[in-house]
């Protein structure tokens, strides 16, 4: 998703601690940002943007009253469920439909462990996001993964049986 971000236009930065996040009156936003793998004074910039995409994971707790101080800013959470195979995958990484649409995908990848499988991507309320909750993965959820990897991939013998771990992320 970040390479079509970037294809559309987006100026997507690693490494980069926001300092500020300011609404501006015709609704765009402000970004005051710096680049935390240089020297303290360098590296630092300001974007102009119509949206913001906050992508720090179950670091957002962390982030969110910092940029939310105006409270104006509209979060809406996902949580997605990454399955752990102990059966090595040397292939390319592979993005496959979810669903019966393309509206929900899911990825394959080679991992130090294994093979790496996910992500559910379900959308979960703001009070449910910072629960303990949150991070565990439903049996249901295990059980579409599973499914969907007998229906499209079932030569890759990815199944209960090679499942070791499971894990979420907000």
């Amino acid at each position: 998703r970040i390479i079509a971000a970037r294809q559309e236009g987006a100026r997507c930065l690693n490494h980069a601690a926001v300092e500020a996040l300011l609404v501006n009156r015709d609704r765009t936003y402000t970004v005051k940002w710096r680049d935390r793998l240089v020297g303290e004074g360098q590296g630092r910039g300001e974007i102009q943007a119509g949206v913001v995409i906050n992508c720090a994971g179950h670091w957002v707790g962390q982030v969110v009253p910092a940029l939310n101080r105006a409270g104006r800013l509209r979060m809406v959470f996902s949580r997605g469920s990454h399955l752990l195979f102990s059966k090595p995958w040397d292939g390319p990484a592979l993005v496959l439909p979810l669903a019966d649409s393309l509206r929900r995908v899911y990825f394959i990848l080679p991992h130090p462990y294994g093979t790496l499988v996910g992500t559910t991507e379900r959308p979960i309320s703001a009070a449910s996001a910072f629960t303990e909750q949150a991070l565990f993965v439903g049996a249901d959820e295990v059980q579409e993964i599973l499914e969907r990897l007998s229906r499209d991939v079932p030569q890759l013998g990815l199944d209960r049986e090679t499942l070791f771990y499971a894990f979420a992320g907000i």
